[in-house]
């Protein structure tokens, strides 16, 4: 644990000089200013909508559940690697053509993913572009990029971005976020924070960066549930952000957050559950629950590769978050998160991140089988990818884990080489040369949980890559995602699909859609055998 928590130590340092240069002038805004304006990629996603609806039949009604699952870090090399370790971990080596359960779905693309400040993004800045739909700065959450990384002081409305929750909350929809992260991080973060720095998850952070100033935002614990009261279901880490440093939390202000929230839901006549401890969840009956507080872990939910028996899956929370949100009359969006993907990838940790991807599949499919896809948008992304790769010539016989037995004996200096390596993180050597792989101690530790694959830049951790990402569709509005995209898009063909803001007034969204519709699907039928009797 304690490498751990030194490499994450490392990144925050790193971030906060990174964001720290961002507002010190040094950094250009945007050549081209109408990036800034969330009307800028409405306008773009309109555009791309209409054309779209002249390539297939327009469903006739809205969505009435649509749910997102973002595999952070999940770019394609993780994909890749995920096939062939799918297969091994079946006992399949070698099986004939090796697929993620979701590469069969009817609707894929590509995705770009840069922001506004740099051309590699952050999970901040990305989960403002995929759940709101506008980009902006590197480690801003839910606001333009007129507002700087690291802005301390209260933001004006015209500022802040709208996510596609708060608007489903808005049409009365149930909405859930669960993740294996912190539910204050950056990526569910992106629902419903506004603020401009990701790390400011409690009041300890904040007063870190900003001081004890009245005119400042609230922190990210502290919007998500003083602020949004409505959602429905919550299930992640982090419940060191809503608990004071007396109950083994992090708060200064000597707040109990979390009890609060029960507290105001039970005032309001709610059926509210807060549960702090993982092995709780997996015993509770959720039966006749609305609102849910699930804060299973006091930072992270562990590794997959590290997780007890009895403690919750992600599989078993998006079980639990869909049971309940599905009994809600209107319909519902999810926000489903594989967050430990992307952390073993900055620790270097090919296999925990890969044994994390499969855990996620797992939720994916699970999650899947629940819903009804015709009236049901599910959609799978990554908010960025990684420094990771694929790479040699590797046998397709042999485990991934393994030496390269094709190119590894061919290496100048006849130390091997492994399949997957990172261009970036802490594995790397400093003024040293590298690790001898054939070393039959090293050898020996290749298929270890803890094993860092090798990675050429010495660095705290492994960086984000900037390649386009995969997008993945399956149920009805599927259809939206033929093409490659930009992750702004995602959000505004969420909002689209269920008729949100600012789609309400779309065809698809009247009374009368169904009828125009079905007339409109009749008369083609009506063409095509026609024409077929005269033939």
């Amino acid at each position: 644990m304690k490498s751990i928590s030194i490499s994450l130590f490392g990144l925050a340092i790193l971030l906060t000089l990174s964001f720290t240069n961002a507002i010190s002038g040094k950094d250009k805004v945007p050549a081209n200013k109408q990036e800034i304006l969330p009307s800028f990629w409405e306008r773009l996603a309109r555009e791309r909508i209409q054309r779209t609806n002249t390539y297939y039949l327009k469903p006739t009604k809205p969505a009435k559940n649509v749910i997102l699952f973002l595999g952070d870090g999940m770019g394609a090399p993780t994909i890749s690697a995920g096939r062939f370790f799918k297969a091994e971990m079946e006992g399949r080596i070698g099986a004939a053509n090796p697929m993620m359960d979701f590469e069969d779905w009817p609707f894929h693309t590509l995705c770009r993913t840069y922001d506004l400040h740099t051309e590699v993004t952050d999970s901040a800045s990305s989960a403002t572009a995929y759940l709101g739909g506008t980009k902006t700065n590197t480690g801003v959450l839910g606001l333009t990029g007129d507002v700087k990384p690291m802005d301390c002081r209260v933001y004006k409305e015209e500022e802040r971005v709208d996510s596609v929750l708060k608007a489903a909350i808005r049409a009365g929809k149930a909405t859930g976020l669960v993740t294996t992260s912190r539910i204050t991080h950056a990526s569910p973060a992106g629902a419903f924070a506004h603020i401009a720095f990701r790390d400011w998850e409690c009041d300890t952070y904040m007063f870190k960066d900003c001081g004890k100033k009245k005119d400042v935002p609230k922190d990210i614990a502290r919007q998500l549930l003083e602020d949004n009261p409505d959602i429905n279901v919550i299930i992640g880490g982090g419940s060191s952000m809503f608990y004071p440093t007396e109950a083994n939390g992090q708060r200064s202000d000597g707040r109990y957050v979390a009890d609060e929230w029960l507290q105001h839901m039970q005032s309001l006549g709610r059926n509210a559950k807060l549960v702090n401890d993982s092995h709780e969840f997996m015993k509770t009956n959720f039966t006749g629950v609305d609102y849910l507080l699930g804060l299973l872990a006091p930072s992270h939910m562990p590794y997959d590769a590290d997780r007890d028996p009895h403690e919750a899956s992600i599989a078993n929370m998006t079980r639990v978050a869909i049971e309940i949100l599905s009994r809600q009359p209107n319909g519902f969006f999810l926000f489903v998160e594989g967050a430990r993907i992307d952390h073993a990838h900055h620790e270097n940790l090919g296999k925990k991140s890969l044994l994390d991807m499969l855990a996620f599949e797992e939720a994916i499919r699970e999650g899947t089988k629940m819903v009804n896809l015709e009236e049901t948008l599910i959609i799978l992304t990554a908010d960025h990818s990684h420094s990771f790769h694929l790479v040699g010539e590797p046998r397709r016989l042999s485990s991934l884990l393994d030496l390269d037995e094709g190119y590894g004996p061919m290496t100048f200096d006849n130390k091997g080489m492994t399949p997957l390596i990172y261009s970036s993180g802490p594995a790397g050597k400093v003024n040293e040369t590298r690790d001898n792989l054939n070393n039959p101690n090293i050898t020996a530790k290749l298929h270890d949980k803890e094993f860092k694959q090798p990675a050429f830049v010495p660095f705290y951790s492994s960086t984000h890559a900037g390649e386009d990402v995969g997008v993945y569709a399956t149920g009805v509005f599927s259809h939206l995602f033929h093409s490659t995209i930009d992750n702004t898009f995602i959000a505004q063909s969420m909002k689209y699909a269920m008729c949100l803001t600012p789609f309400e007034t779309e065809s698809h969204c009247s009374s009368s859609s169904t009828t125009l519709g079905l007339s409109a699907l009749s008369i083609i039928l009506t063409i095509i055998v026609i024409k077929n009797n005269l033939l």
